[in-house]
């Protein structure tokens, strides 16, 4: 060995045993749950697991353009008054008015949540694409809390124009099982 050619390689192997420990250390940090998110769309929806006999009812949430916070909605029952939406607000506000409209109308408080990011987003294009479903006819299997948020989802962003619309699909399953296989977060409590 040359005079030195150890000591080069010394800092070297220091500097990444450094790195691979920050990596690792970031890597495992418990996250928050929260709703905030880098730069970029962040759709979320809530579920009141134990609603409509256990098939569970859904709501949805849309981050607005100034990145802080969220346009949001529901389909509660088949009359048009009970299509609702507001925002935009930060999310501790929208959570606590979507638990107190269901509380109004005596239903299942939502359960969980559960977001994902997408690389845009417009609130206000989600809450017009909500809104257009308004005057449409309601059906338990076609048109209702789930079909109407995934349309929602789909305004927000083209990104999230791969969902499958929801028809026919138990709003829990659709929450827990198709949310899965398009990446979304794991399901956090409210």
């Amino acid at each position: 060995m040359k005079n030195g050619e150890g000591m080069a390689r010394r800092p070297l192997i220091r500097t990444l045993a450094g790195v691979s420990v920050l990596v690792t250390a970031t890597l495992t940090a418990p996250m928050a749950p929260t709703a905030s998110a880098a730069p970029g769309g962040r759709v979320c929806m809530v579920v009141a697991n134990k609603a409509v006999g256990g098939l569970g009812h859904v709501g949805w949430l849309a981050r607005a353009e100034d990145g802080r916070r969220f346009y949001y909605g529901a389909q509660d029952w088949n009359k048009p008054e009970t299509h609702w939406a507001h925002g935009p607000a930060l999310w501790e506000n929208a959570i606590k008015d979507l638990q107190e409209h269901r509380a109004k109308i005596r239903g299942m408080p939502y359960d969980w949540y559960r977001c994902k990011n997408t690389p845009d987003g417009s609130g206000r294009n989600a809450l017009a694409e909500f809104n257009k479903r308004k005057h449409e006819p309601y059906h338990k299997l076609w048109s209702n809390c789930l079909t109407r948020s995934v349309s929602a989802f789909k305004g927000y962003s083209l990104a999230l124009n791969n969902l499958p619309s929801g028809k026919a699909d138990p709003p829990n399953d659709y929450f827990s099982y198709t949310l899965d296989d398009y990446r979304w977060a794991k399901m956090r409590r409210l």
